[in-house]
């Protein structure tokens, strides 16, 4: 299979992943806000957040494995290949037991360090011991298959072992919350999606892959990047963990997390559909990196950039426009606290704006396996994001922690925007500014014209019309602005990849 059919099955199934994994995310918070309270729904969310923190004990594993593996692969070195895969699946076997400690001792700790009216302190424990077994064992059966999927540009398999985990988790979790069973018990049951996923991939790559051997000897060299790779992913967490923990510690305020859970769950969703178009993207660069393509990589990642970011404008532009009334729809019914808040809804799409932005020259980074030259300006970050979210968060709430992430983000927008076009695709710096600049212009113009439409959804199918319609208009307005400012990547675009389609079509139907 090519590069190119590759990325149509990668970002066809990684759409299909995504709206599964959004179609989830709101039934199953929604499901647990109507059955269990804004309380426990605030609890199961810090709680998770707590436990992602942990996963920083694989950082590094995964990227360093998936940079080894871009040059074997491309050359079907299996000698080299064994030796990288049975080194990354001794260290996660080992990484899996320290998180699993580091689970127990949140289990211990947590209880005495929260107050709820939901749980006594025993089960919180035991809820924070069932909510990290999925971590724990998805380090044992998921991880060594899913390296080697995500360097070989397979993603598309990975995404549909996910959608089969997403299915069954989310119906276990819907009837078992609909009979109001303990909320530990089903969380508990739910663990058995993971397993299907893992048999699923078990499965798939000992059928395609039949000369690769995880037990061969280990090549714990081909390692040499992890400590880099874990030092910006421990500091990626650190941003990630920040508003979860400023709520839970600082605020102690478990309702204030449901708000910021539930419109987070927005952004997930917004990033989720961008993220299915970059899919694979990280394995191809990184490719074309392995084979020295210069030309090929500037030219491809000109339109990359290009077509990304018109669709970040047009998704951020319907998320400005359509965030208040689908929260509005989702909480109906919800009255133990106020999720009627349409300054989150602005704050939370800048945010979601800031963090996308630097898809492009965030993925060249695993694609180019620049970890130790990104150390300075993560730390910086991650110092900028703790020190903004957890004062504003003291001060201003949930909108102080949103915009204080907004801040740290921008620093990082900025930085890469310099970086990356300098030392990996030698294009313009000039080019991605005005590309970037675009994207905010648009958004807001996008706002401020759509903005008043005097039209309220009453319920989801409606909302998805009115969402629908206003993606359509901001995608007019978004082209049309996109082809005036850059008529020559659109045209380039439109003969390399559109032109070029049609004409191999007419052969294949001549022939």
């Amino acid at each position: 299979m090519n590069r190119t059919k590759k990325y149509i099955y990668n970002i066809s199934f990684s759409a299909a992943l995504h709206l599964a994994s959004i179609l989830s995310g709101f039934i199953i918070p929604r499901t647990i806000l109507q059955s269990y309270g804004s309380e426990m729904n605030g609890i199961i969310s810090s709680v998770n957040q707590f436990i992602s923190y942990f996963s920083i004990v694989e950082a590094g594993l995964g990227g360093a494995a998936m940079y080894a593996l871009y040059k074997p692969l491309a050359n079907k070195d299996y000698p080299a290949m064994n030796g990288i895969v049975s080194a990354a699946k001794k260290l996660y076997n080992q990484t899996g037991y320290i998180f699993a400690s580091m689970v127990l001792g949140l289990a211990l700790l947590f209880p005495h360090f929260t107050e709820n009216n939901s749980l006594l302190s025993y089960e919180m424990g035991l809820l924070v011991v069932v909510l990290g077994l999925k971590g724990v064992l998805e380090f044992f059966t998921l991880a060594k298959y899913r390296v080697l999927l995500d360097a070989d540009q397979k993603t598309y398999v990975i995404a549909i072992a996910t959608i089969v985990h997403l299915f069954t988790y989310t119906m276990i979790v819907a009837i078992l919350a609909h009979y109001h069973t303990n909320i530990i018990v089903l969380k508990a049951v739910s663990l058995c999606s993971v397993y299907l996923r893992s048999l699923i991939l078990m499965i798939y790559v000992k059928r395609k892959y039949p000369s690769v051997n995880y037990n061969a000897q280990p090549d714990r060299q081909s390692m040499d990047k992890r400590w880099d790779v874990l030092y910006i992913q421990l500091l990626n967490t650190v941003l990630g963990a920040t508003p979860g923990v400023v709520i839970a510690v600082v605020i102690r305020d478990f309702k204030l997390a449901s708000v910021y859970s539930v419109f987070y769950l927005v952004v997930a969703g917004v990033s989720g559909i961008l993220t299915s178009f970059k899919t694979g993207l990280s394995a191809a660069f990184g490719d074309l990196i392995a084979r020295n393509a210069e030309k090929t990589i500037k030219k491809a990642y000109t339109s990359f950039e290009y077509l990304y970011y018109a669709l970040l404008t047009v998704a951020c532009s319907t998320m400005l426009i359509t965030i208040m009334p689908f929260i509005r729809i989702y909480t109906r019914g919800i009255v133990d606290t106020n999720y009627d808040i349409p300054l989150l809804g602005v704050l939370f799409t800048i945010n979601c704006l800031q963090i996308n932005i630097m898809t492009p020259q965030r993925m060249l980074i695993n694609s180019a396996g620049i970890y130790r030259e990104m150390r300075g300006q993560t730390t910086t970050e991650a110092v900028l994001a703790i020190i903004s979210e957890t004062v504003l968060g003291y001060f201003y709430g949930v909108s102080g922690i949103v915009t204080g992430y907004i801040i740290a983000e921008t620093y990082r927008a900025i930085y890469l925007l310099s970086y990356i076009p300098r030392n990996i695709t030698k294009t313009r710096v000039k080019d991605s500014v005005i590309r970037q600049a675009m994207v905010y212009m648009a958004v807001a113009l996008n706002g401020l014209l759509l903005h008043h439409i005097p039209y309220v959804p009453t319920n989801y199918l409606t909302w998805f019309a009115y969402a629908l319609v206003v993606a359509c208009v901001t995608g007019i307005i978004t082209g049309i602005m996109w082809f005036l400012f850059d008529k020559n990547t659109a045209k380039e675009i439109y003969h390399t990849f559109l032109k070029k389609r049609w004409k191999t079509s007419k052969l294949a139907e001549v022939e």
